[in-house]
């Protein structure tokens, strides 16, 4: 079950969609490209669907795409899915499930109801590798230079969010940073029902006001991209960082976040780590939670428990006073976190360990 419909038309082989006249094969950022300012791109991957592997869709205020294939049409899909860059900024957010996305070579993780906008220097692709559903927002420099004077400068300047936005967007797009490769990670403070409630509420509103026709739908859409961006621009409702990736690249970063944290045993605070590196705690949270999937504070705990597996295997401490030494307060809670990360209790682990010497 495989099929494409254009407005009213149903194009029933997913080959004669990516076949250029020549007879090269398109590219999946070339099948989606955005003949328009802006473009909204939903992508529903089902691992074990045979028939409804892939479902893509396109909508922007005058077309609609859809398709839906198999296994092995995706598999042609993904063959041409390598590292590419646009001529536009492309915000993905994530619906379901999680992601993993090549960054300059760079694997990050996107889990549920976190996003990444990406200016148009910045190679990056996508993994396909577990059920989930992603909608990208596409847009031309053009058509958000336009949308920043929307409304009166005093009325916008008067909102933090909408100040950090505007930033962004007009560093980034300054003759100076032609060049530079920057993209911003929104990490949500809020939980899924806040989520649901705004973030996904914007989305489906631009959808119905792209569908709509109705007079004025422009004016309409331009404020529902003002109120989106706003949201993912305010520190209450996301963490948001923007990366310019030049000097000291985020691996190498976080690297040393690692070394640290080895080096004392995962016990140090988000403030600690600030001052010693010198970027905000949340910074350093982001970069974490990219390379691992983990907060800063559950990668640092296994640091913790590290320790605490080898001096059960090289003392005779009792475990109390282990816990005590590495932060612990509640022996019930180590405990816990130990059996998660060993699936064994410290005192089946130090047993274990002696009888095998």
């Amino acid at each position: 079950m495989y099929y494409l419909t254009v407005g009213e038309r149903t194009i029933p082989h997913f080959n004669a969609f990516v076949s250029h006249e020549g007879g090269g094969k398109m590219t999946s950022r070339e099948i989606f490209s955005p003949l328009h300012p802006f473009n909204l791109l939903f992508f529903t991957y089902h691992e074990d669907d045979a028939d409804s592997h892939l479902i893509m869709s396109q909508v922007n205020p005058e077309d609609i795409f859809y398709f839906c294939i198999g296994r092995e049409e995706s598999a042609l899909f993904f063959q041409h899915n390598k590292p590419h860059r646009h001529d536009f900024y492309e915000l993905m957010f994530v619906i379901d499930g999680s992601i993993y996305q090549g960054i300059e070579h760079k694997r990050h993780l996107y889990p549920k109801g976190s996003c990444c906008l990406l200016n148009k220097n910045v190679q990056h692709n996508e993994e396909y590798s577990r059920d989930l559903r992603i909608v990208f927002l596409q847009f031309t420099a053009d058509f958000i230079m336009k949308l920043l004077d929307f409304l009166p400068h005093k009325t916008n300047d008067n909102i933090p969010a909408y100040h950090e936005m505007k930033q962004f967007f007009r560093q980034d797009l300054a003759p100076t940073s032609l060049y530079r490769k920057k993209y911003l990670d929104f990490i949500p403070r809020e939980d899924e029902a806040w989520i649901c409630e705004h973030v996904h509420r914007c989305f489906e509103n631009l959808l119905r006001e792209m569908q709509s026709g109705q007079p004025a739908f422009a004016f309409r859409i331009a404020a529902i991209f003002i109120e989106l961006l706003c949201y993912l621009f305010d520190s209450r409702y996301y963490q948001n960082t923007p990366v310019e990736i030049g000097s000291m690249t985020e691996k190498s970063l976080f690297d040393d976040i690692t070394d640290y944290l080895s080096a004392c045993h995962g016990r140090a605070s988000r403030h600690e780590l600030a001052d010693h590196f010198h970027y905000s705690g949340d910074y350093l949270y982001k970069i974490v939670r990219k390379y691992t999937g983990l907060s800063l504070f559950d990668y640092s705990t296994k640091f913790c428990l590290k320790q605490a597996a080898h001096l059960l295997s090289v003392t005779d401490w009792p475990i109390q006073r282990i816990a005590s030494e590495l932060g612990f307060t509640n022996l019930s809670h180590f405990y816990r976190l130990y059996k998660e990360e060993y699936q064994t209790t410290p005192r089946a682990y130090r047993v274990g360990k002696a009888l095998k010497e």
